[in-house]
């Protein structure tokens, strides 16, 4: 089966977020303004996929000096809570897009 990471988000800037380390990432525990950080070196097409299954909204970082959704380099994302973002590297240096923000229940682990 697929694994996931399952952490706790943690910091409020991007350099204190908890860093992502695998495709399928389960946010179990955060507080307001906390947040997780995309990892560097996705290649283009790579899809990441995040769950926020908290109680509260949490921040998406990309990864140092990259931009989301064309956005403002740095700049998070908020992920609100038991929902579930799916990001993918495009062809556009330093960007990553995200494909779609879907609603899923509490266990949306068993997205993944």
């Amino acid at each position: 089966g697929v694994t996931a990471q399952t952490f706790t988000a943690a910091g409020s800037t991007q350099a204190a977020a908890t860093a992502i380390s695998t495709t399928n990432t389960y946010i179990s525990t955060a507080t307001e303004g906390q947040g997780a950080r995309l990892p560097a070196g996705a290649g283009v097409g790579d899809e990441l996929n995040v769950c926020n299954g908290t109680a509260v909204d949490v921040y998406v970082y990309p990864p140092v000096g990259y931009k989301l959704n064309g956005g403002t380099t740095n700049a998070p994302l908020l992920l609100a809570p038991n929902r579930a973002g799916s990001f993918i590297a495009s062809l556009e240096r330093a960007s990553i897009n995200r494909a779609r923000s879907i609603f899923l229940s509490s266990a949306c682990l068993d997205a993944f």
